[in-house]
């Protein structure tokens, strides 16, 4: 980097073209200014929060609901095998599921098939209460589809 020095001529004196290059820039800078696309909007680019701004778009979210079953109805800890079924989702989309029981949680994607229907199998853990999230993608945004809770008793 040039010192201010270096600007300087013998003199002492900044050289003329420099400030004639800065008052160029600053001109520029103006003239960019005034195209710019918001030229005549005194308001900020986002006057409400978006909870009061929602529904002002084109279009809805799409109101289609899965629903998830699981069988046996009865489930014991300690291995019994389950599974759970849904249907209502989009069709050929994957799904993500959330499985949150007594023991921890995962998460993993599936397939719907062309009728929009999912199955996967699992095995119980520990007892207690079970909790199996479905959301799949909606115009660029993860929609909650179809949600289901069941208990988990001792052998």
């Amino acid at each position: 980097m040039k010192k201010v020095s270096a600007l300087l001529n013998q003199a002492g004196v900044i050289n003329p073209l420099l400030i004639l290059l800065a008052i160029a820039g600053v001109v520029i800078f103006i003239l960019i200014a005034q195209t710019a696309p918001f030229q005549g909007k005194e308001q900020t680019l986002y006057p409400k929060p978006p909870a009061e701004a929602a529904g002002k778009g084109k279009g809805k979210p799409s109101v289609t609901k899965g629903n998830l079953s699981v069988s046996p109805d009865t489930l014991y800890a300690g291995g019994t095998q389950y599974t759970i079924t849904g249907s209502g989702f989009f069709p050929n989309q994957m799904v993500a599921f959330s499985v949150a029981d007594p023991g921890c949680c995962i998460a993993f994607n599936l397939w719907a098939d062309a009728s929009g229907n999912v199955s996967f199998n699992r095995s119980t853990g520990d007892v207690g209460t079970y909790k199996i999230n479905a959301s799949q993608l909606d115009r660029n945004k993860y929609i909650l589809m179809a949600t289901i809770s069941f208990s988990v008793i001792a052998p």
